[in-house]
């Protein structure tokens, strides 16, 4: 059986106060293990270990004044990416993302001596770049396989968010492997005030070392 954990446990391993999980909780952002919704008023409301973890993600956008529905928005991007490696039959974090960026790195190697200015500056040359860069299930794997990288403890995994002035949700994953390829377009993010970077590492091995307390 899964183990889940209940409202004070999830606040002591996120950060996150319990009234504000509570709220969330109401709102549908995070959301409580189906079975203990079925005994009603004052059944204990619990919470897997995912459930943890986004709350601690979102934790750390809490102090920005983020609007509910754009944390409703990552919460269900990072539910939607949770078992995409999984399902997909990658063994680990690694093979997940170097099949993420496949394509990335293969261009990158062709045009070795070159030093465009920004990624960017890459898309025209590359036949299918929409797909290399936009591509749903591609960033479903990036951020299955930093998640997984990040829960043994390898670090130098972050999420990159900004949000615009029309409220649009912009998430990058950047890794170690990435940032020398992706360095102007990420330095470029992080010059917007909107823009929040969360090391994953530092997250979920905090989540992992309160469990286990």
């Amino acid at each position: 059986m899964t183990e889940t954990y209940i409202l004070s446990q999830v606040a002591k391993a996120s950060g996150v106060s319990p009234r504000t999980l509570q709220f969330w909780t109401s709102n549908g952002v995070i959301k409580p293990d189906p079975e203990t919704l079925l005994g009603g008023r004052g059944t204990p409301r619990r919470y897997s270990r995912k459930e943890v973890e986004i709350a601690a993600v979102l934790g750390e956008l809490n102090a920005f004044n983020i609007q509910i529905r754009v944390l409703h928005r990552i919460a269900d991007d990072m539910r939607s990416c949770m078992n995409t490696g999984a399902e997909l039959g990658y063994s680990s974090g690694k093979e997940a993302l170097d099949a993420a960026y496949a394509d990335l790195i293969r261009f990158v190697r062709e045009v070795e001596g070159r030093t465009p200015k920004s990624i960017e500056s890459w898309a025209p040359e590359i036949p299918d770049a929409a797909s290399i860069f936009n591509d749903e299930d591609r960033w479903r794997l990036k951020f299955w396989g930093a998640l997984e990288e990040s829960r043994h403890g390898k670090t130098g995994h972050a999420l990159v968010i900004s949000v615009d002035d029309d409220g649009h949700l912009r998430r990058q994953i950047l890794t170690k492997e990435t940032r020398p390829i992706q360095m102007e377009p990420i330095d470029s993010l992080l010059k917007e005030s909107s823009c929040i970077v969360i090391s994953l590492g530092t997250v979920l091995s905090n989540v992992a070392r309160a469990l286990e307390d």
